[in-house]
């Protein structure tokens, strides 16, 4: 038996989709961790 997922279809067909997904994510990071240290300091 070859390890090999099952067929199912991608969560998003377009690559440009979790590009723009990771560089939201990222930058709502770099905005919460600068507005804590703000708080904090």
């Amino acid at each position: 038996m070859s390890p090999t997922t099952p067929d199912r279809p991608p969560v998003f067909k377009h690559w440009r989709t979790w590009y723009w997904l990771v560089l939201g994510v990222l930058a709502i990071q770099i905005l919460v961790y600068s507005w804590l240290t703000r708080l904090f300091l």
